[in-house]
């Protein structure tokens, strides 16, 4: 009886593998010249991506997490692309700046048919500098650095008391 010679079969070949093959022989058809279409390639679907985010972010008005749900990406994403981002935060900043017009736009249009709850509101927002806040803004900002080896210990009272006083005016009450 004859022999047969024992053949060893290759072990299977995994999807991954085969890929980085043939995108190193250049013989895959997805990845014609290798690793530096596969960049181009998920360049463009990253602008798409984006493209498609800022249309979605304008008809959201600007809401992030509607908008990132709605585009299927992560906030994390959204806040990475406007860091690394010019052009693209960029583009969120003008489609801000039209929300607000957009907004400024209907403010106006209520003051204008005579909404006097509108009236007020812009009087206490836009003509602050003629008296219509309910707040005054206090600007202490000096250039000068306070020496106060010079104060009494009175005067370091004082200027304790004032401190407290308006730590608690910016505090917020529930």
């Amino acid at each position: 009886m004859e022999k047969k010679k024992a053949t060893q079969k290759k072990p299977k070949e995994t999807t991954t593998a085969k890929i980085k093959r043939k995108a190193a022989k250049g013989t895959n058809p997805n990845m014609k010249h290798g690793a530096e279409s596969t960049k181009k390639v998920m360049a463009k679907k990253v602008k798409k991506a984006k493209a498609d985010f800022l249309e979605i972010y304008k008809n959201n008005m600007c809401i992030v997490a509607t908008s990132c749900r709605c585009a299927n990406i992560s906030r994390t994403q959204y806040y990475q692309w406007r860091k690394e981002d010019a052009e693209f935060a960029a583009q969120c900043d003008d489609i801000e700046e039209l929300q607000k017009d957009m907004a400024e736009a209907s403010l106006l249009k209520q003051i204008k048919d005579g909404n006097t709850t509108m009236i007020i509101f812009y009087a206490k927002t836009k003509m602050r500098d003629r008296g219509y806040g309910e707040k005054q803004d206090v600007n202490l900002h000096t250039d000068e650095e306070l020496d106060f080896s010079k104060l009494t210990d009175e005067e370091l009272l004082q200027y304790n008391e004032l401190l407290s006083k308006m730590h608690k005016s910016d505090t917020p009450t529930e």
